[in-house]
């Protein structure tokens, strides 16, 4: 038994003349169903070479590609970007900022008061010692960050206990005192660290307090100011408010208001956030400052500056 082979062309024009045949019937029947007007013969038009030269797809490829962008160098496009399910990092929501997690009390207190504040306090703290004990011929014994944590941790259980108004002598040597105190550290001791505890350098202050009456203060203030803007992330509505902390020492921008309980005190104008009670930023009222001019309108200025790092945003 034979098998003749057709030659090519024979194959090919006996495949085009059966898709010419395919390709009339189907676009007469789509015009028949259509609710448009006939179309006549001449007008029917059937593609038998459906093959385009990569050069021709190519040209319509770049136009349609470069058609959508700008002069300003932006890409237009009719579908709207994909989006993952899942949040990126670098997306933010309201609330706890990423890495403010707790556990403990302690790390609550370590996300605020943090190491580098407490070794500007002890810094300055040895520095007084010093200064203090060499004028009276005497060698200080130098305070270790745990002795300061220990002494910051005991003056909060005072606060704790509500005994401020217990001499510090009956709370480590009375045995109906809690025995924390004594077995923390001596009295003696307490009260070395109580009254050389500086937040400063005291050589430099006077030339500082010639231009900001809270230099005392300031730079463990701006450092505790740092912790409270990265530990959270505000909600669309904010308010502004102002404190009275009641303070009867010696400061230039105390404050006297008569119809408070405390007659003298320190005002702070803190922004919080209006659902969350959490502080964001604060400002201590320090009074008019030396070579500053009065200011007219106190209140707007003062919410302008606490909102400066919102604003544009």
């Amino acid at each position: 038994m034979l098998c003749l082979k057709k030659p090519a062309a024979e194959v090919t024009d006996t495949l085009r003349e059966e898709y010419e045949s395919i390709a009339a019937s189907d676009l007469e029947s789509e015009v028949s169903d259509s609710d448009g007007p006939e179309v006549t013969e001449s007008q029917k038009t059937v593609f038998t070479d459906f093959e385009v030269s990569p050069e021709e797809s190519s040209d319509e490829e770049s136009e349609d590609r470069f058609s959508r962008w700008s002069k300003g160098d932006s890409y237009w496009s009719k579908y709207p970007p994909e989006t993952s399910e899942t949040m990126t990092s670098s997306q933010s929501c309201p609330g706890p900022a990423p890495g403010s997690s707790v556990e403990t009390p302690k790390d609550a207190w370590e996300l605020f008061i943090s190491e580098n504040i407490i070794d500007e306090i002890l810094q300055c703290t040895n520095l007084g010692g010093q200064r203090a004990a060499l004028a009276k011929g005497k060698v200080w014994q130098k305070i270790t960050k745990e002795e300061l944590k220990a002494f910051i941790g005991l003056n909060l259980l005072i606060g704790v206990e509500r005994s401020c108004d217990v001499p510090i002598r009956e709370l480590f040597m009375d045995p109906l005192q809690n025995p924390l105190y004594r077995a923390t550290m001596s009295v003696r001791r307490y009260q070395d660290l109580h009254r050389f505890l500086q937040f400063d350098n005291r050589k430099t202050r006077v030339a500082r307090e010639a231009s900001d009456h809270m230099v005392a203060f300031r730079n463990v203030w701006d450092l505790f100011l740092i912790n409270c803007r990265k530990r959270f992330i505000p909600r669309d509505c904010v308010t502004v408010g102002e404190q009275f902390v009641p303070f009867q020492g010696r400061c230039k921008f105390v404050q006297h208001l008569p119809s408070c309980l405390t007659k003298s005190g320190i005002k702070i104008f803190w922004m919080c956030d209006a659902e969350v009670p959490y502080a964001i930023d604060g400002v201590i009222y320090a009074g008019r400052q030396p070579g500053e001019e009065t200011e007219e309108k106190n209140a707007e200025n003062t919410v302008l500056r606490l909102s400066n790092g919102l604003q544009q945003k």
